[in-house]
This record gives structure tokens, sequence and C-alpha cells, in this order.
């Protein structure tokens, strides 16, 4: 009986005890009705803080002692304090100096049984990263351009930003474009980047991407595109037309215009519309466009009147208001051309191989090239081209001569001339040159002509038809040939040719030849004055040269061989011979220059 007595008091006592313990203290807690921790849903959502700081309040509702629950932050920037009177929690921020919204989360609890979790944020200074929209710089689509002609070798770009720009990203894959940190400056909130350029000397439009960042906020950043128009194209950039309504001027020279433009998404695409009394000067190279740009090209405006006309963009979509771009072209302005640059020389026989290259605004109507001989007498080689030309051939400059200086000069409609011809020197290689002189078949005569087949086939520039002596005929005739009688006298080397009569085999045209020449008829007592033997390339015969001191009227064309190897000994039947066209040809040389230039 004792024993069950002493077994009731100890259930008592820790039943006693166990009463005793806080609500909070654990999950097998009997007695949490009474006492507990509660942070209501509308202290629950997120705190914002301004940049300036301040204080907020949690409210907590609980009935157990404040150093039985806890209120703690993982931020060291946020104070956080549990109230005096157990009722809530103080929260307080400082100012912050950034640019990037920082956050916290504040924890309130009561043992593993009241868990709450309030999130915290403060805002700072607005991040300002942007490019103003001015030429030129061109908002489209968000992303900013700046659309620069070939030409341009460097840009200054204004960014407006509150942050420190340490991050200035140039692809590594591009090479015209540098940026110089030594020339960018700040000033009055606006930062000017400076980026060198390589001119474009090609038929391309290139891009370039450039990324700006700031550590200050990683999250503010802008893409801004170096776009460089192709050699030879101006850019007019239109920008946003509120009004729909936009103007370009251009130069009086004949140009190819880009004009980019704000598109509307909704506008579909566009019908360019160029009026019927400006096609004459004013032409585009697309009458439909699905994107952003038109292209316009000039003629040159030759007048002292400014012409203009309004190119009409008409959107696809009817329910929008098609805008207008003003056109004017400004009359023509009689400058002083730019000069060509880079002139090389190749010196040939007798002549020069010129050529140069042009500046990047060609602006003069025609390039003047000349040759012009240190020695007296000798008299300049001159050739005019079309302004869109880079070379030309002088010809008739001559080894003897000596030095030339060849002047590469540009000339304006009007004729004004540039300030800065461009030079080079150079001489010539030894010149020669072969005339053929015209042959009619009044000047032609034959002792053997088959009929069917007359001289005037000799000299008729047709190589269907051809001469042909007799196939018959007694072995004590003399050997067949043709007499040129001349209608002035030549001097200094000469030389007969012939085309060949092509058939099967070509085997009666002339391989071998006797020349004769005299101031007077030919006779018997004419000496041979040259023995030439053909070969046939190409159906052309190439004979040796000869040199006659004096004028000769008089020519005698004797073959001697066939192509077939066969002897022509007589006028015997088998041994006729045949050709399509007889040449004569006068052969010229440095000597025979000079002399005829009396020097």
């Amino acid at each position: 009986m004792k024993l069950k007595n002493n077994f009731l008091f100890i259930l008592s006592v820790l039943f006693v005890g166990t009463l005793g313990l806080a609500s909070c203290a654990a999950d097998y807690d009997t007695d949490f009705k009474n006492k507990e921790l509660v942070v209501p849903h509308s202290s629950q959502r997120m705190i914002s803080f301004n940049k300036d700081g301040g204080e907020q309040q949690i409210v907590v509702e609980t009935n157990i002692s404040l150093d039985e629950w806890t209120a703690v932050s993982n931020a060291e920037w946020l104070t956080v304090t549990k109230n005096a009177d157990g009722k809530g929690v103080t929260v307080k921020a400082p100012s912050y100096a950034g640019f990037k919204a920082r956050e916290a989360v504040i924890t309130v609890a009561c043992g593993e049984r009241s868990t709450y979790d309030i999130k915290v944020s403060q805002m700072g200074y607005e991040s300002i990263l942007r490019i103003p929209e001015e030429s030129p710089f061109f908002n489209r689509e968000g992303t900013f351009y700046s659309l620069l002609e070939s030409k341009t070798t460097s840009i200054d770009v204004p960014v407006e930003t509150n942050l420190n720009l340490d991050n200035i990203i140039v692809p590594d894959t591009v090479s015209f474009v540098h940026l110089d940190a030594s020339k960018t400056v700040k000033e009055n909130g606006i930062i000017r980047l400076h980026f060198d350029m390589d001119a474009n000397t090609t038929a391309e439009k290139r891009y370039c991407t450039v990324r700006l960042k700031s550590s200050d906020n990683w999250d503010a950043s802008i893409e801004y595109v170096i776009e460089q128009a192709a050699k030879g194209y101006k850019v007019r950039p239109i920008y946003p037309m509120e009004s729909k309504e936009a103007s370009v001027e251009l130069l009086d020279l004949g140009r190819t215009y880009r004009v980019p433009f704000q598109r509307a998404t909704v506008d579909g695409n566009y019908e360019i519309i160029v009026p019927e009394s400006a096609k004459d000067w004013l032409t585009t190279t697309k009458k439909n466009i699905s994107g952003s740009e038109l292209v316009l090209t000039t003629t040159l405006n030759t007048t002292d009147n400014a012409r203009s006309c309004d190119v009409v963009c008409k959107p696809s979509n009817s329910s929008v208001k098609p805008f207008t771009i003003h056109v004017t072209q400004q009359p023509f302005q009689d400058v002083v051309p730019a000069g060509v640059n880079e002139v090389k020389v190749t010196p040939g026989k007798g002549q020069f191989n010129v050529s140069w290259k042009s500046p990047d605004e060609v602006n003069y109507e025609k390039v003047i090239i000349k040759a012009k001989s240190s020695m007296a007498g000798v008299p300049e080689s001159v050739k005019e081209v079309a302004a869109s030309e880079t070379s030309c051939v002088l010809d008739d400059v001559f080894k003897f001569a000596g030095d030339y200086t060849i002047t590469v000069t540009t000339q304006g409609l009007r004729g004004k001339n540039t300030d800065a011809p461009a030079t080079a020197t150079a001489q010539a290689n030894e010149w020669s040159e072969s005339v053929e002189i015209p042959l009619t078949a009044e000047m032609l005569s034959s002792n053997s002509v088959q009929a069917g087949h007359e001289l005037g086939s000799a000299v008729d520039r047709d190589d269907k038809t051809f001469f042909q002596t007799k196939s018959n005929g007694s072995t004590s005739e003399p050997k067949p040939y043709i007499d040129i009688t001349l209608n002035e006298a030549i001097s200094g080397t000469f030389y007969i040719g012939f085309d060949e009569h092509k058939v099967t085999s070509n085997d009666r045209n002339p391989k071998k030849a006797n020349i004769y020449a005299s101031a007077d008829v030919i006779t018997a007592a004419t000496p041979v004055t040259t023995q030439v033997t053909y070969r046939s390339a190409n159906a052309v015969g190439i004979p040796l040269a000869y040199s006659h001191g004096t004028g000769i009227t008089h020519i005698r064309f004797e073959p001697t061989q066939r192509k077939n190897g066969s002897m022509i000994l007589n006028g015997g039947g088998s041994s006729f011979w045949y050709l399509a066209e007889l040449h004569l040809y006068v052969h010229h040389d440095e000597a025979w220059k000079k002399a005829k230039l009396g020097l």
C-alpha cells in the first residue's frame, strides 16, 4: 500500500513541472493555447525604404516574455530592435548612396514553432545611363546607333550618366574601332567617349556593338552600335517625326544617300514615291522597303539654283498616315576641287601605265594626266578621263627623252583645277610601232591570176575570199608575184605579211618569199631586197623586218616556197599559191621618231 502511494506522488510532481514550461519551447508542449507569438499578415509584407532611409515597425502579438523570442537581420546595414513593451520590432535603415537596390531579411522567431521572415529592400539613387538622341545618334527600337559616313575617322559619344562608367567593351572581333581613354572627358554629367576609327574603303557597310556598363550597378547597361557606311555613301538620318514630316539636304554633287528613319512597327512596309518631276535628278533603289532606311541617288546639279521635291513614304497599313521627306539639293558649288593621291607609274614600251587613288570626296568632273619630258622639243603626252576613272595609259613617250614628270590634275565642272596636283617621275621603255599602210586593188598587179580569185580578194578585208595564181601554164613562165605601187613613198623599216587562206591542207600558202623594193619600177635588174621565211601562227604570216634607208614606191612580193615545202621554180600550173589577205607595214623606232622631231 505504501509503494502505490509513492508512485502516485512522483507522477503528480512530473505533471506540475511540465505545466511550468513556456508554450513555444517545444512541439510536445501541451500549454501552447495560452502562450503564443504571432506576426500579423499586414506586417509580413516587404518593407521598403527609399535612399534616405528611415524607420518602420513590425507588429508582434505575443503573451510571452521579451527574452523568450528573437528578431534578427541578415544584413549589417539594417538595424533591428525589439520594442521594450514586447509588442513589436523597430527596423531602421540608414541613408544609401548606392545605385542598385539592396535587400535584407528580418527573422522573428520563438523557438521552432513560430518563425516569420520579412523581406526588406532599400532603393538607391536612380541609375542614369543613356545617349541623347541627336545627330548622329539615332534610337532604333531601343538600341542607339551612330550612322557614320565611310570617311569618318573619329567620334565623341555623349553618355548621360551618374554612374562610374568603368566598363566600356569593344568586341575583340572588331578591328576598325579603337577607344582612346586619354581623350575621354566628363563635364556637367556628360561623359564624352572618344573613339578613333579606320576609314571604310570597302563597298560594304560595317558595324561595331559597344557595351557600356558600370560596377556601380551591373543591371544598368546599354548597347551602342557604330555603323559605318560603305565608301561612296552619304548618310542623312531622320530623327523621330511626330509631325510625319522631315527634311534632308543633299550636296550639289551626284551622290548616293542612306536615309534611316524612325519606323513604327504598326506601319508595315513602305512604298517610296518620288514625284515624276524629280525623277530626272533623284532616284531610289527600291520602290518598296520593309526596313527603316531608304536609299536616294542624285545627279550633279549643274545649275545655280537649288532643286527640291517631296518624297512620300506610304505605309502598307492604310489606316496609318504617310510621312513626307522634303528633299533639297543645293545649287552648284564652284569650288576648287580636291586632288588625287598615291600616283603610281609603270613604264611600258613607249607608254606609261598611270594609276592614282581618288579622295574620299570626289568633287571634280574629270582628271587630266600629263607626261612632260625634261628634253626640249619633246611634246607632252596628255589624256583626259572621267572623274570615276583611277587609271589610264599615256602613249607617245620615249626612252631617248629621259625622265618624264607625270602630273595628275583634277578639274571641276566649270574649269577650276585643284591646287594640289599629284606628281611622279618615270622613264619609258624603248618605243617602236608598226603602222599598216592600207592597200587597195588599184595598187596591186600580178603576172599570174586565177579567174575568180583576183587581186581585189587579197585586200578586201574578208578572209573568206582569197587571191590565187594560175593553176595552169608553161613551166617557162617566171614565178608568180604581186607588185605593189604606192601612192606615197615610205622609208625606214617595212615588211609584208599575209593572212593564210584556210582550207583542209593549207599547204599552198607561201612559206618563203623574195621581197624587192625600189624608188622606181621593179625590173629584172632590181636586186632582191630581202629573203623572208614566214612562220604561220593563227593564220597570220610573221616576217623578218627589212630596213630601207631611202624612200620607196614599188615593192614586189615573190613567193619561192609553199607551206608543204615544195619550191616554186617557175610559173607552171603545179606551182600556184594562194593567200587570204595581203598586208604592208611600216616599222618605226626611237631613232625614226627622234629624227621626225628634229632632235
